[in-house]
This record gives structure tokens, C-alpha cells and sequence, in this order.
């Protein structure tokens, strides 16, 4: 499911890729504690915030992700030079200490 996931995502930013770029990046919404703890849904959360403590942002790559996942491969977006626009997306790998490194 991953690998044809990454296929259209793929099909997406080159068919149009201003609207690709635009959905993936300028879109988030805050969610609550038990959103940010879901298992697989990846939520973006400052820890050293204290305006919202209990609270994370959630992006559409963070929710494919949790529909997706494969145990620790998850979908990557690869960003270019300036991290304006997207590049690609593939398949990474979420290391033991939560990194993701891109599969080569």
C-alpha cells in the first residue's frame, strides 16, 4: 500500500505541481492530546510550548502516514535547496530514536 501510495503522490506533484505544493504545505490544523498520542498518526508537537501544551499540529503528510504505515517505512516529502517546494516523495525509514532517513 505504501509503494502505490508514493506512486500517486508522485503522479500528483507532477500533474500539478503548485496545487500539490500548496495542499501539502500551507495546511495544518491544531488537534488534541489523544490525536498527538495515536500510534500512527505523525503530529507535529513543541514541547516547549506553553501556550498550548496539550495540544499538536497535524499536516496531511502526518495523516497519510498514519493510514499507511508500514511498520517503521513511512511516506517521505522531499523538499528542494529553500524548503519552498516539494521535489519528490518516497519511502524512509523511522530509525529506533524516531528519526526518518529516505530509503536509498
Amino acid at each position: 500500500m505504501i509503494k502505490n501510495t508514493v506512486k500517486v503522490l508522485n503522479e500528483l506533484l507532477e500533474s500539478d505541481p503548485e496545487a500539490t505544493n500548496e495542499f501539502f504545505l500551507h495546511h495544518k490544523t491544531v488537534v488534541n492530546k489523544l490525536v498527538c498520542n495515536h500510534p500512527t498518526i505523525q503530529v507535529f508537537v513543541d514541547k516547549n510550548t506553553k501556550v498550548m501544551p496539550n495540544y499538536g499540529f497535524l499536516r496531511v503528510l502526518g495523516l497519510i502516514n498514519g493510514l499507511v504505515q508500514e511498520k517503521n517505512k513511512v511516506v517521505v516529502m522531499t523538499m528542494d535547496e529553500s524548503e519552498t517546494e516539494i521535489v519528490k516523495f518516497s519511502i524512509g525509514t523511522i530509525s529506533e530514536n524516531g528519526i526518518v532517513r529516505e530509503d536509498k
